[in-house]
């Protein structure tokens, strides 16, 4: 995090990225294994290959059993070219100050030799969105938000909704969405949604948590997050925006000012005025106020069986 805060501070993305994300956490050390080993592998890999990552270091401390040559094999495993990315170590780079040295090095020189950011206008076939809601679902907000998917999967592009989210639980969204076929996982937690397959998905959710929930969405592939809230905002992702909506009296009533999109009045603008919300985030016209204000976290579940040391 210092690093990232460092180039960050010094503009050092040179127009060639917009800006530079830490993802620190606790998982790595200690003689995990099993499952919990094979989700933290799976979205680190994810958050490597996100589409909104355009150079990525992994900075190992060095005792770690998931060390860097662990990840150089599962890069390869997954078929991606692990000298695509950068390669740091704690221990074995010298120290703190040696190493924080190496990573500004490293994505100096990377971005000196990379070309401009290009830009073109896009519809709603070219949107990765995560989609969840937290606490009651009104059949009014269900159908607002069964819209934003179909207008979204229809059009090429593609949700992804974790399997605890709140809308998997509303009669209204399945029936608009799914008509009569079951609610079915097509996604492990943090797996990436495969090449040529856009349209809805369900991620498995092995936790109710939503940072968890949070983390394996940003595995997935999405680039903006969409939530209606019920009850106090979310902490967003460190590194995928999230938008977060609430149409509930409570809500708005304690948290106006933290929300992006308040649903009050008529209920046929609701659809609309959360896309556009979507559209402006995904364009850079606007940062999410809590995302913004840095009020993000990151952690990756240990599943149902997961257990540390």
């Amino acid at each position: 995090r210092r690093i990232a805060n460092r180039l960050n501070e010094r503009d050092a993305t040179l127009g060639k990225v917009t800006r530079f994300v830490a993802l620190p956490h606790t998982e790595g050390c200690g003689v995990s294994a099993g499952s919990a080993e094979t989700i933290y592998s799976r979205t680190v890999l994810g958050h490597l290959a996100s589409p909104t990552v355009r150079f990525g270091l992994l900075l190992e401390h060095g005792c770690e059993k998931t060390h860097n040559d662990y990840f150089r094999n599962r890069l390869t495993e997954a078929g991606l070219d692990p000298n695509r990315f950068g390669w740091a170590s704690v221990q074995l780079d010298g120290g703190i100050d040696s190493v924080v040295a190496k990573v500004e090095d490293w994505f100096a020189e990377i971005l000196e030799n990379a070309g401009e950011l290009q830009y073109e206008s896009a519809g709603p076939e070219a949107l990765r969105l995560g989609l969840y809601a937290s606490g009651s679902v009104s059949n009014e907000v269900a159908q607002s938000l069964a819209q934003i998917t179909l207008a979204v999967a229809n059009s090429g592009g593609t949700v992804v909704v974790p399997e605890r989210a709140a809308v998997l639980s509303s009669p209204v969204y399945l029936e608009a969405v799914l008509g009569d076929r079951p609610v079915e996982n097509t996604l492990a937690y943090g797996q990436a949604v495969p090449s040529g397959k856009p349209g809805l998905h369900v991620m498995e959710a092995p936790t109710d948590h939503w940072v968890e929930t949070a983390t394996g969405l940003g595995a997935t592939g999405v680039e903006v997050m969409l939530a209606h809230v019920v009850g106090h905002p979310l902490q967003a992702h460190r590194m995928i925006p999230l938008v977060q909506a609430s149409s509930d009296p409570e809500t708005l009533e304690k948290y106006t000012e933290d929300l992006d999109v308040i649903l009050e009045g008529d209920v046929s603008e609701w659809t609309k005025q959360m896309l556009e919300a979507l559209s402006a985030v995904a364009s850079r016209e606007y940062v999410p106020k809590l995302f913004e204000a840095g009020n993000t976290d990151f952690q990756f579940t240990r599943g149902l069986l997961g257990v540390s040391m």
